[in-house]
């Protein structure tokens, strides 16, 4: 159903573009700052990221998680929930929509950009479920059960997402060039996640997916940013 009203949505794009070129200038504009926000989004997470262990001596990056740094009590952990979770997560949506959009599109390419938007929509829903103190993943409370619950969806779709985008990336010659960097930023951090790899803890290899995820948003944010970028007009010579 999500797919089938992007591709409506894309379709309407199309419509309005042989028509209403104003609209069409007004709405490039629009795509313009959705892919600034893609762009600013993954250093939002890391900033927050951070800002908010510094608040904490006794953090160890190396062993634990992120969800950490939001749990309920937490030193700062509005800051990581809501300057980093939250805000990292509306950023995402927006760029999914910009995607979509910049993206030349076929029957049934909305999938990867909807499969980007729930990724960041479950950033927006883990910033209002923190976990419990410790996060262990054992408490009862509805708020670490959802947590743990959202935080698997956002791993599926961060591996999902990019890996449905590479056929409609091909497609286009503005971003066909991207298709392999998107799916190699992909398939290393789903390796370095998952493998056990010896003399790193259960926090590096988390960071390494994420840092490999961030990479593939920034790539594709930056590219529909350039892409964007007004067209210069110039006058006539006067004769």
């Amino acid at each position: 159903m999500g797919a089938a009203f992007l591709e409506s949505f894309a379709a309407h794009l199309h419509v309005v573009r042989q028509q209403h070129p104003r609209e069409v200038a007004m709405w490039k504009s629009s795509q313009r700052w959705l892919a600034l926000g893609g762009v600013i989004a993954p250093f939002v997470f890391v900033t927050a990221v951070i800002v908010t262990a510094a608040a904490r001596p006794d953090y160890r990056h190396d062993e634990q998680m992120i969800s950490l740094l939001g749990e309920l009590g937490g030193p700062r952990a509005a800051v990581m929930n809501f300057g980093g979770f939250l805000l990292y997560g509306v950023l995402v949506l927006g760029l999914a929509a910009g995607l979509h959009a910049g993206i030349r599109n076929g029957p049934g390419d909305g999938l990867g950009p909807l499969l980007v938007a729930v990724y960041g929509l479950g950033y927006v829903a883990v910033a209002f479920a923190p976990c419990s103190p410790g996060c262990t993943g054992t408490s009862l409370a509805p708020s670490e059960q959802a947590h743990f619950l959202i935080s698997r969806l956002i791993f599926m779709t961060a591996v999902a997402g990019p890996l449905c985008l590479f056929v409609r990336l091909a497609k286009d010659p503005a971003w066909s060039n991207l298709r392999y960097v998107v799916l190699l930023l992909t398939a290393v951090g789903y390796v370095l996640f998952l493998l056990p790899l010896p003399g790193l803890g259960a926090g590096s290899q988390q960071r390494l997916f994420i840092g490999c995820t961030l990479a593939w948003i920034l790539v594709l944010a930056w590219r529909l940013f350039r892409l964007t970028a007004p067209t210069r007009s110039f006058a006539p010579a006067a004769a």
